[in-house]
């Protein structure tokens, strides 16, 4: 049924566009509305402008926070939409007409652009098609009130609701010319991207531009509604008095940007707001919470830093921002440690898609009084890390495994296993942590050699093979298979799992995004270990500990922060969204849970070899328990495959949006341009030294020299001061004039002095005399094109006189 009516959905709407997209078609209707409608409406290309520049501005906002791929598309959208908008308000549509064309172009043109987020083919039918279902397919499922992890249908619904905005907007602006309806919705959505991605301080500034730019449309509109009114009172109206109106838009541009900047945070740290914004939004979010589910997978993105929650979901994108999350100093660094791997969580239990822990249990954690004990008494090396945070809120703390001491007061979740034993799986600060804050951590961490892990042999606990071992029962055989045709050349459990570490990063290829989905009620693992093949760190790491479960290895999926950039001077480790990872740990008898590294765009973890120990077989002889090369070295060990360094110069995922490196070059121009603007508009320049020597003046202190030549400048009229360029070029040559000689008398020594300037000095002169001695209006533009040419070539006389001055000198 749903083939069907995708199938007979895509005919109808090739034949439509085909149809409606014909030249004519499109314009003939709107154009002759919009003629009928030229002599009623107001057009002002200034508030056309700025209603554009609003609505990207919100769907650019949106763009930059990276929560799904694809969201450029709905910059487009934004951008047709307002356009659409404007032209139906400027005709002589009336509402019906209007609503129905608005609707209608949105269903063609939306999945228009949708179809760039999907993987194209030859026949325009078949995408269409294609689109139609996953579109279907995500639709059912939030009818359903299932979770939706297509990130397509977030791109849909974000594109529908930016037409609609930006075609109400526009049609508002040259219908009602009505300010609130036009800066409403748009603003809305800024704002609450802004609460929900907060991580990069500088994109604040989006807010703030936002505002901005809705003050100067009030300022315009106003103005042409005033204008309006002078018009029919026969009021003349000048340029000046356009300025005059932007004035006050122009002074609010500072305490905007400020407010910009400064709510989204103050509103979380109000209690009372806070509190009533969660009671408000609850049941929608909670109603909408499926639908956005793309969001969250697999990271579980929320207001704070706190990536992983109590379930993992398999979803289909890594982040890939580079924003720092945190920064680790490791404070006794002369231990060697092959690499750091910043733990969050671990979970125990998979099932359809997602992993959780079977049972846990809290505990407040006091720092005072406390310090945690393993589980076994392993060999491992303590060591200190003290940890920033970036984020502006987080709970989840990260540190190297095992973790024994935090210096912050907060809680544990753990799995009991006896009075005294507790198995940590997450630590949590209560307070939170906010951006700057910083916590110590003590942890214990096990730097194994090859050798060590090879002779660690099989003797689990029972509190490790009762919980590690889990495996669904409707994957256990297809994984078991596989697991063992890889491992079956191999005698001991770390070989085995080296084994299966280099079979997924040599068959399964990186990749951030999973554009495809599996077929319905297939496990998503499955389809990307045998189908698929294509997958991010969750696919990798579930993979391997699942399949070394079937073959009775103990493993575990943890999730938290690869290592990170390391920053030599500052002797820290930055640990950015894009390092956020997830790896398979496996249990060694006396070692503990050791690190493994599957994923394709990670360096393979190498371990060092160890000192090469022998094992007595059952006829009591002494061998090897892997062949020696003649060299020493081992054979066939998977430690040192040399397959797994076939995909290592994979280039680094980076940050697509262009956006990231043009937004602060822009900001700085906008904030440039606006501080000239006004320093010139309100002779800031000339006002400040008269009002500061004034209170000097009025306090009774003298103001100081330097003050009071700068306070007479700024009071000599602007031909006065092009004028001061024969009198300051005349003392630089060495010619000081007395206070009684008359400008012209000035003007006549610099002539002779400066022949090659006579021109400048008379023109300059000439506009001097006739500024302050006659009625005629004197040419400012002229005599300051005269003032400059004297003071470069009089600058020019002064070098040539140096250059000789040294010549002679020398000579």
């Amino acid at each position: 049924m749903v083939y069907e009516l995708t199938n007979l959905l895509s005919s109808l709407y090739t034949q439509r566009m085909k149809k409606l997209f014909s030249f004519e078609n499109v314009f003939r209707n709107v154009k002759s509305h919009v003629a009928n409608s030229l002599p009623s409406r107001v057009w002002d290309w200034q508030a056309v402008a700025l209603v554009i520049v609003l609505v990207q501005i919100s769907s650019t906002r949106l763009t930059i926070s990276e929560w799904v791929p694809d969201l450029d598309i709905t910059q487009k959208i934004s951008l047709y939409a307002v356009i659409l908008g404007l032209v139906l308000g400027y005709s002589s549509f009336n509402r019906k007409h209007t609503i129905w064309a608005v609707i209608e172009y949105g269903i063609l043109i939306i999945p228009m652009q949708l179809l760039i987020a999907t993987e194209r083919t030859d026949v325009y039918y078949d995408d269409m098609r294609n689109l139609f279902l996953r579109i279907f397919d995500a639709i059912s499922l939030f009818i359903k009130n299932q979770p939706v992890y297509d990130t397509l249908f977030f791109v849909m619904l974000t594109s529908i609701g930016f037409w609609l905005l930006g075609a109400y907007a526009g049609y508002r602006l040259t219908r009602h010319q009505n300010f609130l309806d036009v800066v409403l919705g748009p603003g809305l959505v800024v704002l609450l991207v802004q609460l929900y991605d907060p991580w990069v301080p500088l994109r604040a500034w989006g807010l703030a531009i936002y505002i901005f730019v809705a003050l100067a449309l009030l300022g315009r509109i106003n103005y042409l509604e005033n204008k309006t009114k002078w018009k029919k009172r026969n009021v003349f109206t000048s340029s000046d008095t356009e300025w005059e109106f932007s004035r006050s838009v122009l002074s609010s541009a500072a305490l905007a940007v400020f407010i910009a900047w400064a709510l989204p945070g103050a509103l979380s740290n109000v209690k009372p707001v806070s509190e009533a914004w969660k009671d408000f939004t609850k049941p929608i979010m909670e109603r909408l919470s499926d639908a956005v589910s793309a969001l969250d997978s697999p990271y579980n993105v929320t207001t704070t830093g706190d990536f992983y929650g109590t379930k993992l979901k398999l979803g289909t994108s890594a982040p890939i921002s580079d924003t720092p999350v945190f920064y680790v100093t490791p404070e006794n660094s002369d231990t060697k440690i092959l690499r750091y791997y910043w733990r969050g969580r671990v979970y125990d239990q998979y099932e359809d898609g997602q992993w959780t822990n079977t049972s846990s249990m809290g505990q407040i954690f006091n720092p005072q009084d406390q310090e945690m004990n393993l589980v076994d008494e392993l060999t491992r090396v303590e060591m200190n890390f003290m940890i920033t945070m970036n984020f502006p809120k987080q709970d989840l703390l990260y540190a190297p495994s095992e973790i024994i001491w935090v210096n912050k007061e907060g809680r544990i979740e753990f799995q009991p296993l006896d009075d005294n034993i507790r198995e940590v799986q997450a630590w949590f600060a209560d307070p939170s942590l906010v951006a700057g804050d910083r916590y110590e951590v003590r942890a214990l961490i096990a730097n194994p050699t090859i050798q060590e892990l090879r002779f660690a042999g099989t003797d689990y606990p029972a509190w490790v093979t009762e919980r590690y071992l889990q495996v669904p029962p409707k994957m256990e055989a297809q994984l078991k298979e596989l697991a063992e045709e890889i491992t079956a050349q191999y005698p001991t459990s770390f070989e085995k799992a080296q084994a299966i570490t280099s079979f997924l990063r040599r068959e399964i290829e990186y990749q951030s995004t999973i554009t495809e989905m599996p077929p319905q009620g297939e496990d998503p693992l499955l389809w990307v270990l045998f189908d698929h093949k294509k997958g991010f760190c969750m696919y990798y790491a579930s993979a391997e500990v699942l399949m070394l479960r079937t073959i009775g290895i103990p493993a575990r999926m943890a999730v938290g922060f690869a290592e990170g950039e390391f920053d030599e001077q500052r002797d820290r480790y930055t640990v950015a969204r894009l390092n956020s990872h997830a790896w398979p740990e496996v249990y060694f008898p006396g070692i503990g849970w050791v690190e493994f590294e599957p994923t394709g765009n990670q360096d393979p973890l190498n371990r060092p070899l160890g000192e090469v120990s022998n094992t007595t077989n059952n006829d009591g002889l002494i061998q090897p328990s892997s062949p020696i090369l003649e060299n020493g070295e081992l054979e066939n060990l998977p430690g040192f495959d040399p397959t797994l360094n076939d995909d290592e110069n994979l280039p680094a995922t980076q940050d697509a949006n262009p956006l990231r490196n043009f937004l602060l070059p822009a900001l700085t121009i906008l904030l440039f341009s606006a501080a000239i603007f006004l320093i010139w508009r309100y002779s800031i320049t000339d006002r400040l030294p008269v009002y500061l020597a004034e209170r000097y003046t009025k306090s009774g202190a003298r103001p100081p020299h330097w003050l009071s030549r700068w306070a007479q400048w700024a009071k000599l009229l602007p031909i006065e001061r092009a004028f001061h360029a024969i009198n300051s070029n005349l003392r630089r040559l060495g010619y000081t004039q007395p206070g009684y000689k008359t400008p012209a008398e000035r003007a006549n020594t610099l002539i002779t002095i400066l022949p090659s300037a006579e021109d400048a000095i008379k023109e300059l002169a000439l506009q001097y005399q006739t500024a302050l001695f006659t009625s005629r209006t004197a040419n400012l533009s002229s005599a300051r094109r005269a003032s400059l040419k004297i003071t470069f070539e009089a600058l020019r006389i002064r070098i040539l006189k140096y250059k000789d001055y040294r010549k002679r000198r020398y000579n």
